[in-house]
């Protein structure tokens, strides 16, 4: 898998911070962490300082060489457990592979022509060749391969899909000698940059990446490669090596899904329309409109739209909604709304509050929502729809504290007596049906009703609802942030 990005580890680890990506997965472990080393002449910095920054991030390590057993260090360092044979390791069993320096990883370089003068460097071509599949495996998954000091070696001499890993791009690596080889009758005694310039790669030069008074941050990331210079960075290889890895195995948050605002195609208020959508976009969250009809909704007069029309084309109607899409559902008051007070016992005198069809379809949405355990909600006078909707034989408002408008609706027969606009304020809808209706401004700062929103989780129904045009920008914030601490 070719790279896709290429960074230094400070970025890296400033980015996961911001994206408040954690160290270690929330719900399970991620993989083991395999460390090739070889059996001789390992430089134990390079092994001991990344294998405890990664267990330090919830990492368990596996360590393989050419055979099980031990891993002697170079010089006076310690010996260490080898718990697997290369041979017998799967790809599929890891997060990701680190090539481990020392001189002794000579032994395990894939495709180098030369001969070198300790015998012990020359390896098994049978190894070499197992090394090679395990980092095409390791590419073909999309999981992170990363080298420190002279493991950069491997990577130089290795062919991940017949091309060199280090071939145009830049690397860091041991910067010191490496040893001596003979190569078509001619002594060699160079440095490790010669490997990674014979395949093609740009061998950058020692401390240059990051803060140039120390190598401590010179760990380059470039696609699912990370480079560590040496032991220096040892723990800073470590730890970027483990946040690449939580970064792509931590799946990504999915994106809400969007909120379905019901209008009425005819006498909507645009305000709280407009303003709800507002607080709900602000939070990144989108919204779909629907109505009883794909034709225009057309607004209140003077309900917020300016000198527009305020004319909205639905996205669908209530016959087209499938609750599964949507977060959350609104209904938008005005007095519109009434046309999907479903069990409303009386007859409103406009001929447009009422439509047995579309009341049907509301609150079929309303029951399949609750059932959901999804969240829904109204402003103004779109609270009265969930007053008068059935969820299992009963008002969802029935035992809720409910905020809606203070003032009256249209004209009709209400319970058998005829009533004139504004002579039934909204709150009976409410009351009637079982709710506590809040008074005006009795919700957070008594002397503004902007943030008149209630939110009533209570008794399995989830209802957020609102008083009226002033408190609809809030009321699609508050519903935003109720979605989003899902």
């Amino acid at each position: 898998m070719f790279p896709t990005r290429f960074t230094t580890a400070l970025s890296v680890l400033l980015v996961l911070a911001q994206l408040h990506l954690p160290l270690q997965a929330q719900s399970e472990t991620p993989d083991p962490v395999l460390l090739v080393v070889a059996n001789q002449d390992v430089y134990y910095p390079d092994y001991i300082l990344p294998r405890q920054a990664l267990e330090a991030a919830g990492f368990t390590v596996t360590v393989a060489a050419p055979q099980a057993g031990i891993a002697t260090s170079h010089g006076a360092d310690p010996d260490f457990p080898v718990d697997v044979a290369l041979s017998d390791v799967e790809a599929a069993s890891f997060s990701g592979v680190v090539l481990v320096g020392g001189w002794g990883a000579s032994a395990l370089q894939y495709q180098f022509p030369g001969t070198y003068h300790n015998p012990a460097y020359n390896g098994d071509p049978t190894v070499q060749a197992q090394l090679n599949s395990l980092l095409n495996d390791f590419d073909d998954q999309d999981k992170m391969i990363g080298s420190i000091c002279y493991g950069i070696s491997l990577l130089a001499w290795a062919r991940i899909d017949g091309v060199s890993p280090v071939a145009g791009r830049d690397v860091v690596g041991y910067f010191g000698s490496i040893p001596q080889f003979s190569l078509e009758g001619e002594n060699y005694s160079v440095h490790t940059s010669w490997h990674v310039a014979q395949n093609g790669g740009n061998f950058l030069a020692e401390g240059s990446v990051g803060d140039p008074t120390t190598s401590a941050d010179d760990v380059l990331v470039d696609g699912n490669l990370v480079f560590g210079e040496s032991f220096r960075c040892g723990t800073t290889f470590g730890e970027v090596f483990a946040a690449e890895i939580h970064a792509r195995f931590v799946p990504p948050t999915p994106e809400p899904l969007p909120v379905l605002l019901v209008l009425a195609n005819d006498g909507f208020y645009f305000q709280e329309y407009n303003d709800t959508r507002i607080g709900l976009e602000a939070q990144g969250l989108s919204a779909v409109v629907a109505a009883g009809d794909a034709d225009w909704c057309v607004p209140h007069p003077g309900s917020g739209q300016g000198a527009e029309s305020g004319w909205i084309l639905p996205d669908l109607t209530l016959a087209e909604v499938d609750v599964a899409d949507y977060a959350a559902v609104a209904f938008i008051g005005g007095w519109g709304s009434s046309h999907y007070q479903y069990a409303f016992p009386g007859t409103y005198s406009n001929p447009y509050y009422g439509n047995n069809d579309h009341r049907d379809l509301a609150n079929q949405i309303i029951q399949t929502f609750v059932d959901a355990d999804k969240i829904i909600s109204a402003i103004c006078h779109g609270v009265a729809v969930l007053a008068w909707a059935r969820v299992e034989g009963a008002s969802p408002l029935n035992g809720k504290d409910v905020a809606t408008y203070a003032l009256g609706g249209p004209a009709g027969l209400y319970d058998g007596v005829w009533y004139s606009n504004w002579e039934v304020p909204s709150s009976w809808h409410v009351t009637v049906n079982g709710g506590n209706y809040l008074p005006s401004g009795s919700i957070g700062d008594p002397g503004t009703v902007a943030d008149d929103v209630m939110v009533d989780f209570g008794n399995g129904i989830r209802v957020i609802t609102a008083e009226n045009y002033d408190t609809a920008l809030a009321f699609g914030q508050t519903l935003a942030a109720e979605i989003l601490a899902e």
